[in-house]
């Protein structure tokens, strides 16, 4: 599969996801997520390994600020990329928000409201 980067990933009007097979490309991924300014869809939080905890190895992560399990994604059509696939290389915004992450009900997996 061809790779792609992050601000092709957040720019693109498709539907596209992001496989994290572990915990730790979970994390690499958020953090790249979070130095980029990318937030939970509908939310002020920054998007961060909620996914793995939930979905484990089956995780994904969309353009659209949400989550999922890899198969529901399929379904709903998004082209799924591996982490593998990825080019993390961002640029820091300067206005990054720091808050903390602790409210599961402001996290948007996909399905909900």
């Amino acid at each position: 599969m061809e790779k792609i980067t992050l601000e092709e990933f957040w720019n693109d009007k498709k539907s596209f996801a992001i496989h994290t097979k572990t915990k730790e490309q979970a994390s690499l991924l958020c953090e790249a997520f979070k130095k980029m300014d990318k937030k939970w869809y509908k939310s002020e939080i920054h998007i961060h390994d909620r996914a793995w905890e939930i979905h484990e190895e089956n995780g994904c992560y969309t353009n659209h600020g949400q989550f999922g399990d890899i198969n529901k994604l399929k379904f709903f059509g998004y082209k799924i990329y591996e982490f593998e696939n990825i080019d993390l290389t961002v640029k820091e915004k300067d206005d990054v928000n720091k808050k903390d992450i602790s409210k599961e009900e402001e996290e948007g997996e996909l399905g909900d409201k």
